[in-house]
């Protein structure tokens, strides 16, 4: 998980720079997205794990879970070049705590007093970062800042989607495969009417940063579905603070990006809050 964690931060460095040379990101995510399920999906194929791809629960689950990760992966993507990878990144922290949330309402969960002080302390460090960005961007960039809010939200959904609805028979391997195939599909209408200038995902930088964006998604995304078909959902959600680690730092580092006003406040909230939410996951065991 820590080295699957390290790729998703280093996918939103990419992307911003990707972004921020006018390459159209809705083409560039359906692009990446059905390239590294195209891979998957000869991989798993050849390792005669794709028996049941055709079953219809199988196709039904996997493009309502795939649609949730291109919403995602289109937002983080496309959001990247106006708010920053160190914004984005640091977001990544609150699905732990709102996967827990969601879980609690469906009956998949109890009510716990440390979790509940965890929930409250993310969602306090959340609100204080998009507050603080939000007012030191323009108003043409604020609306991005929202956005990239929304992008914890729609993970924790989809964390608890593939939990509670995961298909007898399919393993981690064909559930990346199907899901980034048909979510990156799902995208190409959107694509294709939002996206003006698609001559420039051939550009070279932009074409390089593609193949290595697919590559990783190949290899992050079985990983990830790995330990949640293992772990479940909110221990997959403690993935969340180590992209945030992996992300703020790199765009500190690579990127030259300043910190986000409120950044320490907000680090420290929704950090304090996941170790909270560790506390409890231990008591718990």
């Amino acid at each position: 998980m820590l080295v699957a964690s390290a790729m998703f931060a280093g996918v939103t460095g990419l992307t911003k720079i990707a972004g921020s040379a006018d390459t159209p990101m809705l083409l560039f995510t359906a692009a990446a997205m059905i390239g590294s399920g195209a891979m998957l999906t000869g991989l798993a194929l050849v390792s005669r794990r794709a028996g049941i791809m055709l079953r219809k629960d199988v196709l039904i689950y996997s493009a309502v879970s795939g649609g949730l990760m291109v919403a995602y992966n289109a937002i983080n993507f496309v959001s990247v070049a106006h708010v920053g990878a160190s914004f984005v990144s640091l977001a990544f922290i609150l699905p732990t705590l709102l996967t827990y949330t969601f879980a609690v309402v469906l009956g998949m969960d109890r009510l716990v007093p440390m979790k509940i002080l965890a929930v409250a302390c993310g969602v306090a460090g959340g609100a204080v970062l998009a507050g603080a960005k939000a007012g030191a961007v323009s108003d043409a960039d604020a609306g991005w800042v929202l956005l990239a809010i929304c992008n914890p939200v729609l993970m924790a959904v989809n964390n608890i989607y593939r939990a509670r609805y995961w298909p007898a028979g399919m393993g981690p391997l064909l559930a990346s495969a199907l899901m980034l195939v048909l979510g990156g599909l799902l995208c190409l209408p959107a694509a294709a009417l939002l996206d003006s200038n698609a001559s420039g995902l051939l550009l070279d930088n932009a074409l390089l940063i593609l193949v290595v964006v697919t590559v990783l998604f190949a290899l992050q995304y079985p990983a990830f579905l790995g330990v949640q078909y293992l772990s479940g959902p909110v221990f997959l959600s403690l993935s969340g603070p180590l992209i945030g680690v992996f992300g703020t730092t790199g765009a500190f580092f690579f990127l030259s990006e300043a910190a986000p006003p409120g950044l320490l406040l907000a680090a420290v909230l929704m950090i304090g809050g996941v170790l909270i939410f560790q506390v409890a996951l231990r008591r718990d065991a």
